[in-house]
């Protein structure tokens, strides 16, 4: 049994290389997925019925089970979560944690965020996990910086919210006839509506806008379609961050498929990463 913390989490996380510092820490969960996409080449769903999609987060006896398999090795568990906003597994792993009855030193994190964001925090994690930190010392940076980590998504399924339960199914059909481009930021665990972009160019606007608005972002992580209709025109975000912010970096990848069956394959977003030293 090792005296270091170890990191759960679940396949909503994106990483943004396979191997990084402390991966030997850190479990996955895997969702259980149901997709029926119409594929239109390697990486590139095409169009989805949200009725028949769906990635089921992790349960408490899913947590329960990554528990007991992790009392093997060690007595401490932080336990990183996508936003209750898109997932239920905050409310599995809380439920979960509730009933290991002390065997376990278990925290439970919300991330806020999803995607390359939660698997970002993973991997802060588990790189300051190797380092040796306390559960305790852990718990506080990660929080800190989790706070620091600010989403943007543009949901134009509509159907998908309808199913959540953020949109009246009428609503959705009407907002889907006529081409909308939702945007929504992730606050407080929540899915709140701040505009509507007319077309693309004026979606990659506003997303310019978004990162123009941090004053020293360390990662802008731009999340593409993964189905057909790509609304999202990245070259001059990349443009726009290599001449303002030269010093962060941005990466690029498609919302995988677990994303994709909780908010559409068409939905698209920015994740913006502040620089450490502006973290607590």
């Amino acid at each position: 049994m090792t005296g270091q913390v170890h990191i759960l989490t679940d396949s909503m996380a994106q990483f943004l290389e396979p191997q990084f510092k402390g991966r030997q820490l850190v479990t996955v969960l895997p969702l259980e997925q149901n997709i029926s996409f119409t594929h239109q080449g390697a990486q590139r769903p095409g169009r989805v019925n949200p009725h028949h999609a769906d990635a089921r987060p992790p349960t408490a006896a899913d947590f329960e089970r990554g528990f007991a398999n992790l009392h093997q090795v060690t007595r401490d568990v932080l336990v990183l979560t996508a936003t209750q906003a898109i997932s239920g597994a905050f409310d599995g792993a809380s439920r979960a944690a509730s009933r290991m009855n002390g065997s376990l030193e278990i925290r439970v994190i919300d991330s806020h965020t999803t995607a390359a964001g939660l698997g970002w925090l993973v991997q802060t994690a588990a790189r300051l996990a190797q380092d040796g930190l306390s559960l305790n010392e852990l718990e506080r940076r990660i929080r800190t910086t989790a706070a620091n980590v600010y989403t943007l998504l543009c949901i134009p399924d509509l159907a998908f919210l309808a199913r959540a339960g953020y949109l009246a199914v009428e609503q959705a059909q009407v907002g889907e006839m006529l081409g909308m481009l939702p945007l929504f930021s992730i606050e407080e665990g929540c899915l709140t509506p701040l505009s509507k972009a007319r077309n693309p160019r004026h979606l990659s606007e506003a997303f310019q806008e978004f990162v123009a608005e941090f004053e020293a972002p360390r990662h802008v992580f731009c999340l593409k379609a993964a189905g057909a209709n790509n609304y999202f025109r990245i070259r001059a975000l990349r443009d726009f961050v290599d001449q303002t912010f030269p010093e962060a970096t941005l990466v690029e990848m498609f919302v995988n498929p677990h994303l994709a069956a909780r908010i559409g394959p068409q939905s698209s977003g920015i994740i913006v990463v502040e620089k450490p030293e502006r973290l607590a």
